[in-house]
Order: structure tokens, then C-alpha cells, then sequence
């Protein structure tokens, strides 16, 4: 029963946004559902223009949750980028996607400037300013496309891998890949 009065109340108040009765003023062609954040574009509070006929209260802009009916309240030239993102000119991509020597933005602004970027933590500053994955360093392939990433291998050249137990093995990165480890060491385990 509760439920039936809070739906005819909900109709007679949508029924009211649409009336031209003289005391209420000019009135928009506003849709009959509203957003739950939706509110009158004639409201003397602060509201968001989402277009000609909808707002939306200016608290829900860029609060994760698209209340206008195209999104525009949660759109990147609305609310930017998150930190770990890179602004595009209508977008945002991973901020590891910079400077990876891939257009990931529509108009190659990732790829701008790569020399004073600082690469994440988890990548590898090339000589040529782009960055790759700190793991295709030593790798025994070209990854930064000037070889940087194969010239200093010294700190790298000995990796431990483990194998289902009970064998280990140290690979030396020297030799070049595809040859057995010389060295096989069994565990006792």
C-alpha cells in the first residue's frame, strides 16, 4: 500500500514538471523520467547544464556516476583524467602507455615530449627516451628500438628461476637464449 502512494506520488509530480500553469513560469520540454540527480534547470541552486532541456545538481558532477542523459557530467573535458592516466585531447589512456612508441591517443599526443617524461617505476628509460617494461631489459631483443635496453646487462646477468619443485636452475643471460643452463642444481626439499 505504501508503495502504491509513493508511485502516485512520483506520477503527480511528473505530471507537475510538465503543466504551464501561469504561476510556474515558462517550462522546458524536461523528460518525464529524471535522473536521480536530475533537477530543475529553472532552480535557483547551483545546477549543471547537461543540454537544453536537462540538469543535473552541481554536487553529482564528476562524482563517477554519468547523471546527464549523454554523460556529459562525467565527461574528460568536464572532470580531466584520473593521476595514474595521461590527458588526451578527448580522452584519457594509461599512464603506462606513454612514451611506449604506440599511438594510444587519437592525435599522438602520448607520444610528445617522451624526453622530459618520467617513466613508472615498472619501466625502463631507453636512451632514445621512450619506455618499455623494466622485464624486456636483458632480454636478448630490441625492445627500445636503439638497443639501449641490451647494452648494460651486467646487473642483470644472473636471474634465478624456479622450476616445480624439486629442481631450480641459474640461467646465465650471456648465452644467448635457447641453450640449456649450465649449471642444474637439485634441492634437497
Amino acid at each position: 500500500m505504501l508503495l502504491l502512494a509513493v508511485l502516485l506520488t512520483a506520477i503527480a509530480s511528473l505530471t507537475a514538471v510538465k503543466s504551464n500553469s501561469p504561476s510556474e513560469g515558462p517550462t522546458t520540454d524536461a523528460p518525464l523520467t529524471r535522473g536521480v540527480n536530475e533537477v530543475s534547470c529553472n532552480s535557483t541552486s547551483s545546477v549543471f547544464r547537461c543540454d537544453e532541456s536537462s540538469c543535473v545538481s552541481k554536487s553529482s558532477v564528476c562524482n563517477g556516476v554519468p547523471d546527464c542523459p549523454d554523460g556529459q557530467d562525467e565527461s574528460v573535458q568536464q572532470c580531466g583524467c584520473l593521476p595514474n592516466e595521461f590527458p588526451c585531447s578527448d580522452s584519457c589512456v594509461d599512464i603506462v602507455k606513454r612514451c611506449d612508441r604506440k599511438n594510444d591517443c587519437p592525435g599522438a599526443e602520448d607520444e610528445l615530449d617522451c624526453k622530459s617524461f618520467t617513466c613508472p617505476a615498472t619501466h625502463f628509460k631507453c636512451n632514445n627516451f621512450y619506455c618499455i617494461p623494466i622485464d624486456l631489459v636483458c632480454n636478448f631483443e630490441d625492445d627500445c628500438g636503439d638497443k639501449s635496453d641490451e647494452a648494460d646487462c651486467s646487473k642483470y646477468r644472473y636471474r634465478t628461476f624456479s622450476l616445480p619443485k624439486p629442481t631450480s636452475f641459474l640461467l646465465n643471460l650471456d648465452e644467448p637464449p635457447g641453450l640449456l643452463p649450465k649449471k642444474i642444481i637439485e634441492e634437497d626439499k
